[in-house]
């Protein structure tokens, strides 16, 4: 663990620590085989923000065109310009760049050449196009998430890639706060997070680094901190008091009744960028004892045991 200079998003007293991890993609391979479909969400809510680009390497006003190549990185500019010197005419003579095929399964995936196509199926990043053709059909060219099940799933998703980490965080933190909650936040979109590669639906990498912010939270820091600082996310807060104490309303939900069980659960409030928020309970993996033992070597005690977490999706 790597101390570093980047503040969290929330401000927080200077005396507290930033750690990063780094999660390879072999790690994310490995907990995928673990379903996260037992995840019990509780509310969404949209908060209305404008649809972020600020993460794309591509202008608002670019279109299709703006696509490069997801295996070489060539665009259609670049491909004509090639050939049209190959051929030694001048580049006044090409009147039309070359147009990009795209993948057949996602219509996203541009591609200059077959013999790109197929490497990339298989080779390219993050074990090949074949591990996130679904993902990026998921967001399409706009790099969206337009239905709930599709914004579950990937909710699902980025919380299987780092829950070993949240959840032996969780349990750590609970020695010492009691119970609780971890909120995730990301300078990044719900969609942008969704995909297994740092590279948007035109080819391009991304210009920042992907990562989740983590914060231990009880429901009084909850409410002097967080809602002073950030009055929207009072919204969820009757959800999360269900969660983490249980409701004293009328529901159906026995677990939401009574709150979560911190030795097989842990509550989360995940907020995005693009101001999609959401409150679930999911189960702790590895188990609470794990868990515990976890906490203690990664994240120690005292002045260590008090920072923010910043999971790096990305390779640095």
């Amino acid at each position: 663990l790597n101390k570093v200079e980047t503040a969290p998003f929330r401000k927080e007293p200077q005396t507290h620590t930033l750690f990063v991890i780094t999660i390879s993609n072999t790690t994310t391979a490995n907990t995928e085989t673990q379903s996260a479909s037992t995840i019990k969400w509780i509310t969404t809510v949209e908060l209305g923000y404008a649809t972020p680009t600020k993460n794309t390497s591509h202008k608002k006003e670019e279109k299709e065109d703006a696509s490069v190549c997801f295996h070489c990185g060539n665009s259609p500019s670049s491909i004509s310009s090639s050939a049209t010197a190959a051929e030694g005419k001048s580049e006044d003579s090409v009147k039309e760049p070359t147009k990009l095929s795209k993948c057949a399964k996602c219509q996203v995936a541009s591609y200059c050449s077959r013999d790109c196509q197929i490497a990339d199926w298989k080779k390219g990043q993050g074990g090949g196009h074949k591990y996130s053709c679904q993902a990026y059909k998921r967001i399409g060219l706009k790099m969206i998430l337009n239905s709930p099940t599709d914004q579950q799933n990937a909710r699902d998703e980025i919380f299987t890639r780092v829950r070993f980490y949240i959840c032996s965080y969780a349990v750590h933190k609970y020695q010492t706060l009691g119970k609780g909650f971890i909120f995730v936040q990301s300078d990044s979109t719900l969609a942008e997070l969704s995909l297994p590669v740092p590279t948007d639906s035109y080819g391009k990498m991304f210009r920042t680094q992907r990562f989740v912010l983590i914060h231990y939270l009880t429901l009084g820091e909850y409410d002097s901190e967080l809602c002073r600082d950030d009055f929207e996310l009072a919204c969820v807060r009757d959800s999360l008091k269900g969660a983490v104490e249980g409701s004293d309303t009328n529901v159906n939900d026995d677990d939401v009744r009574k709150g979560y069980d911190e030795r097989k659960e842990v509550v989360m409030l995940m907020r995005y960028r693009c101001g999609h928020l959401a409150v679930g309970v999911a189960p702790l993996a590895p188990d609470y004892n794990v868990c515990k033992s976890l906490g203690r070597d990664y994240f120690g005690s005292g002045e260590n045991g008090s920072g923010a977490l910043q999971l790096n999706l990305d390779d640095l």
